[in-house]
Formats: structure tokens, sequence, C-alpha cells
């Protein structure tokens, strides 16, 4: 998500929010009750801000988390392929063994003795694919991870100016309530 609206928002609240203070506090000595507002408002504006902050720095920490999961995922698949790699190396060298053994005994590679080195050779390519299908599994579920991590960064997000803008809808209406209030008095 495009965050870059954020700090031009909170610079121009936390603007507003010193800006206006001087002149609400001197109109509050002026007319009492004022003064109530203003700190009000004050503090509907920094609760708003906050929650605002609070939204951006849930994002940054999912969008980190999610490079992390992603780093992981790219980790776990070359991993499948290197014990893939040592799996066929173990695998040649055992074949080799194999045949070094059975010609020394005076075997000839056919009959019982190949049967039994292209079992062996099976059971390895089957250790071989296994490896490679563990690094891609344990791969995708880290995607998987690092694709529910920016969504939930994302939502944060939007739950943070959501609860930004309620929270400054609901403290600039309590604020004209009092102000409403004081001119029926004054």
């Amino acid at each position: 998500a495009d965050v870059a609206f954020i700090p031009p928002m909170i610079a121009m609240v936390a603007s507003a929010a010193s800006a206006a203070a001087p002149a609400i506090a001197s109109a509050g000595s002026a007319i009492g009750g004022i003064s109530a507002n203003a700190a009000g408002l004050g503090s509907t504006l920094l609760t708003a801000g906050g929650s605002l902050l609070e939204g951006v720095a849930a994002q940054r920490a999912a969008d980190y988390n999610a490079k992390v999961s992603n780093i992981q995922a790219r980790q776990s698949a070359e991993q499948g392929a290197l014990a893939a790699s040592e799996v066929s190396r173990q695998l040649n060298q055992r074949l080799a063994g194999g045949r070094a053994a059975a010609a020394q005994s005076g075997f000839e590679n056919s009959g019982s003795v190949n049967d039994l080195l292209k079992q062996v050779e099976r059971a390895g390519i089957t250790d071989m694919m296994t490896a490679v299908y563990d690094g891609r599994t344990r791969a995708a579920a880290a995607r998987s991870t690092a694709t529910a991590q920016k969504a939930a960064g994302s939502n944060a997000l939007w739950g943070g100016v959501m609860g930004a803008g309620a929270q400054a809808m609901s403290g600039m209406s309590d604020f004209y309530k009092r102000q409403g209030a004081m001119q029926l008095t004054v």
C-alpha cells in the first residue's frame, strides 16, 4: 500500500493543532469552558495521530516479516536442491561401490546383481525427489506466510487510518456540541 500521504497528513494535523491551540486557549480565558474544549480537541488530534502512527508501524513490521519469509522461501528451495544433490552423490557412490564389489567377487553386471543395483538406484531417485519436494513445500509455506503478513500489514495501515478518522470525527463532533451548548448559555 502506498503510504506517502501519511507523513504530510500527520504534519498537517500537528500544525493545525499547534496553530489553533493558542487562539483557542486565549478565547477560553475570555469565555469560560472553551479551554476545556480546546484540550478535548487537542487530545482528539493526538489520539487520532497515534492511531495513524500505530497503523504505519504495524504495516512496516509486517512488511519486514514478509521479506524475511520470502528469504526463508528461497533458502528452503535451495536447501531442498542441495539435499537432492547430496543424495545423488551418495547414490552414485553406492552404485559404483556395488558394481566394483560385484566385479571383484566375479559377478557380472547382470541378473540379480543388476536387479539389486536398479533397486538401489530407484530408492536413491525417490530420496532425491523427496528432498526437492520437501524444499519446495517449505518454500511454498514461507511464501504463503509472506503473503499473509503483507495483507495483515495493509489491513493494519488501513485500520490505523480509519481509526484516526473515526477519532477525529468523534472529537470534532464533541467539540462542536460543546461549542453549541456554550453559545446557548452565554
